[in-house]
């Protein structure tokens, strides 16, 4: 999180339960990043996010705390170090399933003083941007992305296989468009699309806005906590005989119950 100036009622309404911090006066904006796009002979991590809006992280090394490696992905991916007098860790969100194989946990850090430049490491993040947290926090930015079933690895194979069999061609998930990276450039330059945020790391938002009592506050975050799709068939029309079955599957990827602040 990036602190700045020019209060927002939706900043202090989404912020309200971190109670250690004096929010008047603040306004505060996400920090994402766009992995870079890699092809068949990246890791199979690397394949597995690419071009995927992320936060700054990354997996464990050896006996690293979850703090001693957000702070080490944060330095290595966009060069920011939060560990520094420039930061204060807020807390630590619920953990999540990320994927079948692999458990998230994610720490909140509030960015107090200084810039707070960021320089992305071109090899990992094709680019690292703040986000007005108006620019999420709401369920009216919500809309649909669609993903071929052939291309869900979290589906068993036999269990895809079947569903295709049965006409599912696709699932449709929750996506929010973010607004573009600001940057310098030619006049005559054209920004590819900014990919959607949507999954995990639109997952993680919702946990982020619901951790500040938004709800409380008459406000709303823009997804439930559990990853949420239907499956749809080859016109994305969604399939309701299918409900029950993707809420099964979803519920693989309930939010835990938090081990700490």
């Amino acid at each position: 999180d990036k602190s700045a100036s020019s209060p927002d009622a939706q900043t202090r309404k989404v912020l309200a339960g971190y109670t250690d911090v004096e929010w008047a006066g603040l306004a505060v904006e996400l920090l994402y990043i766009s992995r870079t796009v890699v092809g068949s002979d990246g890791s199979r991590d690397a394949r597995r996010w690419s071009g995927q809006i992320a936060f700054p992280g990354g997996k464990t090394q050896g006996n690293e705390s979850h703090l001693q490696t957000a702070a080490r992905e944060c330095l290595e991916e966009v060069n920011i170090d939060v560990l520094g007098v420039d930061f204060t860790l807020l807390g630590r969100l619920a953990s999540r399933k990320a994927v079948s194989d692999m458990e998230l946990n994610a720490l909140v850090f509030l960015h107090i003083c200084g810039t707070a430049q960021v320089q992305p490491e071109e090899h990992e993040v094709a680019a690292a941007w703040w986000v007005p947290l108006p620019a999420v926090s709401s369920r009216a930015h919500v809309h649909t992305l669609f993903r071929a079933i052939s291309s869900v690895q979290d589906i068993p194979r036999i269990l895809r296989r079947i569903l295709q069999t049965l006409g599912v061609r696709g699932l449709l998930f929750p996506c929010i468009t973010l607004p573009p990276p600001t940057f310098s450039a030619p006049s005559s330059f054209t920004a590819p699309p900014t990919p959607p945020l949507w999954g995990l790391t639109l997952g993680l938002t919702a946990d982020l806005l619901a951790s500040g009592h938004v709800e409380q506050c008459n406000g709303q975050t823009p997804t439930n906590g559990v990853r949420s799709f239907e499956f749809c068939n080859a016109h994305g029309q969604s399939m309701p005989w299918t409900k029950f079955l993707a809420e099964a599957l979803a519920a693989a990827y309930q939010v835990k119950k938090p081990v700490g602040g």
